[in-house]
């Protein structure tokens, strides 16, 4: 089966990030849907996912098959909350499939975009590391697949490794500075002009 994806960007200047981007999403969302590359044997959702996520890298292949062993999936559909903001979790989210967009309150009642986020990567991790509510609400933009994996179980694997002790808590002050300084950044003032300037000056 052959696929094609077309888009627009702002400027040219951006059309290789945004091509290794589109790249770097396809090609999680295939591996994590079970699609094998050539030569490699098949294995389970679950299993395959953990490969991709950052915080597990140092994790033996052993313990990751233990780990996967404590998944369950969870479907949602697009428009529908995965994670309420202020919300504790008592698990730790992996995506599985699909595009899932963060968004931090903007102080004026409504929300802003934060980022968005593909197969691999985590939300959730404030409940597990420090049990305090989540620091933005998180939304599926497309149908995806979470896979949720019980915080005791969690625990344990920071309890066996110091480097995904490590790692969860400086993606967690990371997504912290991040969110800070994307409400500290002031909106560009739009300028007036065409035919909207011309009707205010009649």
């Amino acid at each position: 089966v052959e696929y094609e994806a077309s888009g627009f960007i702002a400027t040219g200047q951006n059309s290789s990030e945004a091509r290794n981007l589109m790249f770097d999403l396809a090609h999680r969302n295939l591996e994590a849907a079970g699609v094998p590359r050539g030569g490699e044997p098949p294995r389970s959702r679950m299993r395959a996912v953990l490969d991709d996520v950052k915080v597990f890298r140092s994790l033996s292949s052993e313990q990751k098959d233990e780990l996967s062993q404590h998944m369950t999936a969870q479907r949602y559909v697009a428009g529908q909350v995965v994670l309420q903001f202020e919300e504790v979790t008592e698990h730790l989210m992996v995506i599985g499939t699909g595009v899932v967009s963060a968004a931090v309150p903007s102080g004026g009642g409504g929300f802003v975009e934060a980022g968005r986020m593909g197969p691999g990567e985590i939300l959730g991790e404030e409940g597990i590391a420090d049990a305090v509510p989540s620091h933005a609400r998180f939304t599926a933009l497309s149908s995806a697949v979470i896979y949720r994996i019980g915080k005791e179980h969690i625990q344990h694997c920071l309890q066996e490794s110091v480097d995904v002790s490590n790692a969860l808590n400086k993606l967690q002050a990371f997504r912290m500075d991040a969110t800070e300084s994307l409400l500290l950044q002031k909106p560009a003032e739009v300028k007036k002009g065409g035919f909207l300037s011309w009707l205010q000056r009649t």
